[in-house]
């Protein structure tokens, strides 16, 4: 029998669970440092939990190395993730390609997922903090505050630096370092992003569609179209959570980011109502 401890109690500690539990001669045991697993499923979506997206293409994702995000990202495991949602009783509700469960309600997932360890036996360990791993000739060990846990294999799902109210603070990023895996310096993605200016409060609570373009020392880096939200603090909503991760990157290496809205995308600039605007 094989003991695999799989650190973390997300979506991807969760879902890892329930394939290695395939093996028969796996033993799966999950150890999550918070009180309950799949804290960050909740929040994600608003509370829907947008959990698949149909444009799966290439160029949607952004990599140092995108041989291996195409190694990973192929049409066999798009319909092997769809297939797993489908066993699990996921009923989808489709909109604009977004995939969302049919009761609009994040904790759909995370009770069918809850569900599905449930069936296959798996052990989950709650309030368990890891603070080491060390591998010995033919095994890990996992040094906990409170105990030694041995293992035949161990995967490591605690997330990154996204949501620290959750456990996702980056911590865990030593582990790996101990095991002397590159980390790439992680920066804020698919985030809201906070501007400048004493105007944001009156806009505050108002959703549009419209064309956003980011500006890196003034050069065009990027646009996107979509659904804006306009808040007390800056820009959120999809097109700006897309351009979020450039701003970030941008920010870091001390350059100048400018957003520029086109709250009126589906005009031209021949059109009489714009050339009312120019006079």
């Amino acid at each position: 029998m094989n003991e695999i401890v799989i650190i973390g109690g997300g979506a991807s500690g969760l879902i890892a669970a329930i394939y290695a539990s395939k093996n028969k001669n796996n033993k799966v045991t999950i150890l999550e440092r918070n009180k309950e697993c799949a804290k960050k499923i909740l929040i994600t979506g608003n509370g829907k939990c947008n959990y698949w997206n149909s444009n799966q293409n290439i160029s949607k994702y952004h990599s140092q190395n995108i041989e291996l995000v195409e190694e990973i990202i192929n049409k066999d495991n798009q319909k092997e993730i769809l297939n797993l949602f489908d066993q699990l009783g996921i009923i989808p509700k489709i909109k604009n390609g977004y995939y969302y469960p049919f009761s609009n309600q994040a904790t759909t997932i995370k009770n069918a997922l809850l569900n599905e360890i449930e069936n296959k036996k798996i052990k989950i360990r709650h309030d368990v903090l890891v603070n080491k791993i060390t591998k010995k000739d033919n095994y890990f060990e996992i040094e906990t505050e409170n105990e030694i846990i041995k293992a035949d294999k161990v995967i490591i799902a605690t997330g990154s630096c996204a949501s620290p109210k959750t456990g996702s603070d980056g911590i865990r990023y030593k582990l790996l370092k101990r095991f002397n895996h590159n980390i790439i310096e992680p920066y804020p993605a698919l985030v809201q992003l906070k501007t400048k200016g004493t105007y944001l409060k009156d806009w505050a609570g108002v959703r549009t569609d419209v064309k956003v373009s980011l500006y890196e020392d003034n050069n065009l880096i990027k646009e996107e179209s979509g659904e804006i939200q306009l808040t007390d603090y800056g820009i959120s909503g999809i097109c700006t959570f897309n351009l979020s991760s450039y701003v970030s990157r941008g920010l870091k290496n001390n350059k100048e980011e400018i957003i520029h809205i086109n709250f009126l995308p589906f005009l031209k600039e021949d059109s009489n109502i714009m050339k009312w605007f120019d006079d």
